[in-house]
């Protein structure tokens, strides 16, 4: 299948159909920088001519206005005849998009997507997808072309790479091109990159048949118009210009080489049939043959002449061609190349070094294989990990390629297309590649010197030379695995001679015992000689057996190394890439930008609300919210809002969720568009219910206890002043919603051994109380005894300290309380609340949790003398019940039904 000459066509309809579906999966304007590039066509098609650049004007192009036109000039001549007049309207921005920010969960989307988009498409949405249709038959042409420039090298390197891989290689390559899922994406967009990488593919195509079959006249004048149209599409394209001299001039100075050969070998010949001659005549016709040889081997006038003429006739179509364009921005901008305006449109940079771009090669490494939407949907970083592994081992190919030998085929092996050592000749990594390498390279360092001036780290940017890196990237592989395939087969060629050496040294070693039992006349009187020669002899039957058992073996190994196909790994990659390309439209494009889930009641609502937001004619409403129980410090806290209407909004309205903690400091924050930015209080229907879901980051906090708190509310786009929020009565509340846990890292201390169980809930591990009377501290318990209490005086305070651990994961909230009780039994004196000071209720508290804490109450003013009590105990905040203590008297704290009590108290003064 993969040698078929018809596999590419089937491979090419195969991209059209992926490219068509990217299409469709991916929104208007949300695929790279679309959103810029249509405006340019647009203005084109209207007649306007082409964009002038002004960096102290808003322009719906941007940047994308200083792009040379060929491609938009296409692209506006196939849907000139459609009406675009609600350009404007479909680009509604998202004012918090997160554009090239990967790891934020929502705000994705760059536009607001409304039912004008869906099909049948019109007007815009028409236009765009045409377009978008034509340039993936640009980028389906560039895998084509591909294939072309593959088979023509791979062929070209027979007998070094054997005739029965070629073509299958070539199309591994060509799948390369066609698999990568960010290529397929920025295909399936209105970019210049898909005819930019179609010309250039051509280009190189060209420039590998001048290496192969020579250059003429004929070849060099349509590189240059070839070249022309692709430096007038894109201007990185200009790295085509130095390829194709330096092959010009390398074919030149090679003719040129084989020209003095040719000629020094006349010479020499001419000499030696002339040497019978003795003559001082003779003598002259020989020097005089040296002295032509030598003139033949200087001159090289007629080369260099023939250099020129190719050169001037590859770079005069070029001229022609795009040279006006050069031109136009000279005289309009100062700079040949624009790029002084075009800095000012899409901003610079500070001063950057070349190890600082290191920092950025992650992402530019991410862009090149898959880096969707605004440069903010990404794949799982085990997908990069494992192209990354690919191509490091198509580097390690390459590199194998040019250092390491191939060599003959072993003897015995079995012949050409058995084996996958073929009949390689010893030759390096051929000259041929070169050239891709040569593209390639001169992109890149172009790349690196655009990105010192400007933040364009993407690896997207080096697609006009992905041709370059799909043949070089194949090639590589092929080469890992044929020298793997050999080191095999020499790994085990080398255990079959260490086992045949093994076996020689036993029965060398028996032959020695032998002989030397044979030299001492008697086995009986050398018992020791006997002894060596038995174990001398099962040594030699046990090496022999290991002998036969490794010889099996080798043969298999050499049998599975013989089968194994040099085109294992670059077919593994090519699947990969497949599956990665077919999965991404479902999976990871088409999520980003799904509307929220809506309801037809508030039925099923959880935790209702109902707070409404004062917006004038309307008032959007707040039905109900889902917040997590908790959250680790640095993660993103999932809240879940419900939103009704109950009249139209006129105007966009903006959602902010503001995380406090406990003492009022923001720990995070949250502003943007409902429904993730895909559902705008102007499109929200009256009377329906929509999901909508944030993931809000959370800060560690600085207090204690560890709650956070969230507050949402509404704003006008732009306007710094939040609505007024109403209750259901129309009270105006603060509109907090909830509180929530932040795990943040807790150490476990045994301050005492255990002291009283309540329940299987909690356990008491510490307690002690003091009294604080005429600034005197005087401790209760348990470290003093009863008799040494002082008197209780009104206006006392009895200030209590405890450390209370959860056994298991509290199912309510319980509270805490501190009697103070005359000698009646009434409460005189009381404490009721959550632990630390009423604020960290138990249902926050995990398994294993410790919670220092304190409190304390006042003696009151009308309490009668005599003897009191003191109870602390533990009680369900939902109904009540109290948890009755397990334990011991602890110095005088003894545990009695549902509390615990402090003996004998004194009410004196």
């Amino acid at each position: 299948m993969l040698a078929s000459p018809r596999a590419i066509y089937f491979l090419v309809a195969l991209f059209v159909a992926l490219g068509a579906l990217y299409s469709v999966t991916t929104p208007l304007f949300e695929a790279g920088d679309e959103l810029w590039h249509y405006p340019h066509v647009q203005w084109i098609a209207r007649g306007n001519g082409l964009p002038v650049q002004d960096p102290r004007q808003k322009q719906l192009w941007e940047q994308e206005g200083g792009q040379p036109p060929l491609y938009y000039a296409l692209a506006a001549a196939s849907t000139f005849w459609i009406d675009t007049s609600d350009l404007q309207a479909r680009l509604w921005r998202n004012p918090f998009a997160k554009i090239g920010v990967p790891l934020a969960y929502s705000n994705k989307n760059m536009i607001v997507h409304t039912s004008a988009e869906n099909f049948p498409w019109q007007n815009t949405a028409l236009a765009v997808h045409l377009i978008r249709l034509l340039s993936v038959l640009f980028s389906a042409g560039t895998v084509l072309l591909t294939y072309k420039i593959a088979s023509e090298l791979f062929l070209s390197l027979s007998p070094s790479l054997p005739l029965s891989i070629s073509p299958s290689l070539a199309l591994l390559a060509a799948a390369i091109v066609a698999f990568n899922p960010m290529f397929l994406f920025i295909s399936a967009s209105v970019n210049n990159d898909s005819l930019a990488a179609l010309l250039a593919t051509g280009a190189l195509f060209l420039i590998v048949r001048l290496a192969t079959r020579d250059v003429t006249n004929r070849r060099a004048f349509f590189l240059g118009i070839i070249v022309g149209f692709a430096i007038l599409t894109k201007v990185s394209n200009i790295a085509l210009v130095g390829v194709a001299i330096m092959v010009i001039a390398f074919l030149a100075w090679r003719r040129a080489s084989r020209s003095e050969t040719n000629h020094l070998a006349t010479a020499n010949q001419r000499e030696s049939t002339r040497m019978f001659c003795f003559s001082s005549r003779s003598f002259a016709q020989i020097r005089g043959c040296r002295c032509q040889a030598i003139f033949a081997t200087r001159n090289r006038l007629p080369q260099f002449l023939e250099f020129l003429r190719n050169v001037i006739l590859f770079t005069l179509p070029v001229v022609l061609i795009a040279g006006w364009w050069f031109a136009r921005n000279y005289f309009l901008y100062g700079d040949p190349l624009a790029f002084n305006v075009w800095l000012q449109k899409a901003g610079g940079r500070p001063p950057q070094t070349l190890l600082g771009l290191l920092d950025e090669f992650q992402g530019f490494r991410i862009s090149f294989w898959g880096n969707f939407g605004g440069v903010n949907v990404i794949a799982p970083e085990w997908v990069y990990t494992t192209l990354d592994v690919f191509t490091l081992l198509a580097l390690f190919g390459l590199i194998s390629g040019i250092f390491i030998p191939k060599g003959n085929p072993p003897e015995g092996n079995p012949p050409e297309g058995n084996h996958p050592e073929g009949n390689h000749k010893g030759l390096p990594l051929p000259l041929l590649l070169w050239i891709p390498a040569l593209h390639l390279a001169i992109v890149f360092v172009a790349l690196i010197r655009w990105t010192l001036l400007t933040y364009a780290s993407q690896g997207r940017l080096i697609f006009p030379a992905i041709a370059s890196v799909g043949i070089l990237m194949a090639y590589g592989l092929y080469e890992l695995t044929f020298h793997a395939s050999r080191f095999t087969l020499h790994a085990s060629r080398f255990t079959l001679h260490v086992s045949r050496f093994t076996f020689h040294v036993s029965r060398f070693t028996l032959h020695v015992s032998s002989f030397t039992v044979f030299r001492t006349g008697s086995f009986t009187s050398h018992p020791s000689l006997r002894s060596g020669q038995a174990i001398s002899r099962f040594t030699s039957h046990v090496s022999r057996f290991i002998l036969h058992c490794v010889q099996d073996r080798q043969f298999h190994v050499s049998r599975i190394a013989n089968r194994v196909s040099p085109l294992v790994l670059p077919a593994l990659l090519v699947s990969f890439l497949f599956a990665f390309a077919v999965a991404a439209p479902f999976f990871l494009i088409a999520p980003v930008y799904a509307q929220p889930a809506r309801w037809a009641n508030d039925a099923n609502v959880p935790n209702p609300v109902h707070i409404r937001f004062d917006a004038g004619g309307a008032q959007p409403e707040l039905v109900g919210f889902q917040v997590a129980h908790s959250v680790k410090p640095g993660a993103a806290l999932p809240i879940t809002l419900y939103w009704r209407t109950d009249a139209p909004i006129s105007e966009d309205l903006q959602v902010y969720i503001h995380l406090y903690d406990m003492e009022g400091n923001s720990i995070g924050q949250w502003d943007a568009l409902p429904g993730n930015g895909l559902h705008p209080t102007r499109l929200w229907q009256p009377g329906e219910i929509f999901v909508d879901q944030y993931r809000v980051p959370v800060a560690s906090p600085q207090t204690f206890p560890p709650l956070g708190r969230v507050e949402v509310g509404m704003a006008r786009v732009g306007s710094p002043n939040p609505l007024a929020a109403r209750d259901p009565e129309g009270n105006s509340i603060t509109p907090v919603l909830t509180q929530f846990k932040i795990e943040v890292p807790w150490r476990v201390e045994d301050y005492y051994t255990r002291l009283w169980d309540f329940g299987d809930i909690f356990q008491m591990q510490f307690l002690r109380a003091e009294v604080i009377h005429q600034d005197a501290r005087i401790p209760i318990a348990p470290s003093h005894t009863i008799t040494q209490i002082a008197n209780l005086a009104p206006g006392d305070v009895v200030r209590v300290h405890y450390a209370l651990q959860a056994r298991r994961e509290p199912p309510a909230d319980y509270k805490i309380f501190f009697h103070l009780l005359d000698d009646t039994g009434n409460v005189v004196a009381q404490y009721d609340g959550h632990p630390v000071n009423n604020r960290y209720p138990t249902s926050f508290w995990n398994a294993g949790e410790i919670v220092l804490d304190q409190f304390e109450l006042v003696v009151p003013a009308n309490v009668q003398r005599g003897a009191g009590a003191l109870q602390l105990g533990l009680y369900n905040a939902r109904d009540g019940a109290r948890l009755e203590p397990q334990g011991e008297r602890f110095d005088r704290v003894v545990p009695v039904g549902d509390h615990l009590e402090f003996e004998r108290v004194e009410f004196r003064w």
